[in-house]
């Protein structure tokens, strides 16, 4: 028989409350113009053990990126210009809470383009959801012709949607033209630049983008070779060899583009065609053909002052 003066023992257990919202998101919600490579994260809420994690470009069903402890998440690398959705739904032993849906529009990011061709350049520039811009061109070493040497914005910045992107596009190595007077000589580009240098007799048109020196090549004495004294001709049948044996080749590394030597007019023909050794070069020859060294004599070089101590050829630089 059960005795009545004993007390029952009665056990109570703790009533655990559901969690409190997440707060604080970053990114922000409604912001724009966010890194691709930015993660999620959250405050949690109050009595928060775990936290489910949704996050997608659907507004109405962010895709479940699983349950998780701690309060941030790697997104990777997002699409550029695209509009995300998410919510932390917070969880513990009481039950879930929904969250709130956030969203937020990613940026963009300024693609490399060096060195790529124009077609490929304006592809890569569209895909980084920006807009192509201008195309200029200049002469560069570093890049070959037809090349994109130079683009503005700079590659890997951040900027906003739709932003544009120009680009310049190489000519290949500047080329010039002398034209000697006394002391000095003016070079002309193709594209008519003008840059001055000291003359030197002794040298030949410097085939680069930097003018130094020029000299004898400009009046058709391509090989930098005079005849055998007595004739001692200065423009002769060697410089006419180079021409035709090049003629209407166009740039790249000799012997598949022109010899630089022969491009005597430092000139192009016109686009599309762009021969480096063409009929100008040939009209150079021809002009002085035969001529000496002599100019009290009308020979070459014409109104330059210098002392001829060679009698067969010159260094070239």
């Amino acid at each position: 028989m059960e005795d009545a003066s004993e007390t029952p023992t009665v056990t109570y257990s703790e009533c655990q409350e559901l969690p409190g919202k997440a707060t604080a998101p970053t990114p922000a919600d409604l912001a724009t113009g966010v890194s691709l490579t930015t993660d999620l994260s959250w405050t949690a809420g109050s009595g928060a053990t775990s936290h489910n994690v949704y996050w997608g470009t659907s507004s109405s069903d962010p895709t479940s990126r699983g349950n998780q402890t701690g309060t941030t998440y790697d997104t990777g690398t997002m699409a550029c210009c695209t509009t995300y959705y998410w919510r932390i739904d917070e969880q513990n032993g009481a039950g879930i809470t929904t969250g709130d849906l956030w969203r937020f529009t990613s940026g963009a990011v300024v693609p490399n383009i060096l060195g790529l061709t124009q077609s490929a350049a304006n592809t890569a520039i569209v895909n980084a959801c920006l807009t192509v811009g201008t195309k200029n061109y200049a002469w560069n070493a570093s890049y070959a012709k037809d090349l994109v040497c130079a683009q503005s914005p700079a590659s890997a910045t951040a900027v906003s949607c739709s932003t544009t992107v120009n680009k310049t596009i190489s000519r290949g190595i500047q080329p010039f033209n002398c034209l000697p007077t006394s002391g000095y000589s003016t070079q002309v580009t193709a594209f008519n630049t003008y840059v001055t240098c000291l003359w030197d007799p002794t040298q030949w048109c410097a085939y680069s983008s930097t003018c130094t020196k020029c000299g004898y090549q400009c009046h058709g004495d391509a090989d930098g070779v005079r005849t055998a004294i007595p004739n001692n001709y200065r423009v002769a049948a060697g410089d006419l060899g180079l021409i035709t044996s090049n003629w209407t080749k166009k740039y790249g590394t000799y012997p598949n583009g022109a010899d630089p030597r022969a491009d005597i007019d430092h000139k192009q023909t016109s686009i599309p065609y762009n021969y480096r050794v063409a009929a100008g070069d040939l009209g150079r020859v021809t002009m002085n053909w035969t001529r000496k060294d002599s100019p009290a004599t009308g020979g070459l070089p014409r109104n330059c002052p210098y002392t001829d101590t060679a009698n067969n050829s010159y260094t070239k630089p």
